[in-house]
């Protein structure tokens, strides 16, 4: 459920007449439809803790594997082991437009995963 959807629905409200009281069919329909949308809620929720655990651990795999790369690379340049050898200028490029990619990927799935969010009045 979207934002806006739950924005929504959370503007409805059981409304009686001056002078009567609530109908109990609809008060008792009223406290279904509110249990149904906490339990929708909480639903929502958990369904983000088990997701944010999952991309977590795959952004973490992924910039340890970067980082093992570009050390890899920077012991075969610094040794020049197996007859690794790359010009200075590529060696830079390569290096940098890699790190700007993983951080920007890493900066891109974090804000994704944990959103700023202000506290609700009923939190």
């Amino acid at each position: 459920m979207s934002q806006p959807e739950k924005a929504q629905l959370d503007q409805i409200r059981v409304v009686t007449p001056p002078g009567k009281e609530a109908d109990p069919l609809a008060t008792k329909e009223a406290v279904s439809y509110e249990e149904a949308r906490q339990r929708e809620l909480l639903a929502d929720l958990t369904q983000d803790r088990v997701e944010r655990k999952t991309y977590a651990n795959r952004i973490f795999y992924l910039v340890t594997a970067w980082l093992a790369v570009i050390l890899v690379i920077l012991l075969l340049q610094g040794f020049k082991s197996y007859g690794f050898n790359l010009d200075n200028s590529v060696l830079i490029t390569l290096i940098g437009t890699t790190t700007g990619s993983i951080v920007a990927i890493f900066i891109l799935v974090t804000k994704y995963l944990f959103p700023y969010r202000q506290k609700q009045p009923d939190e």
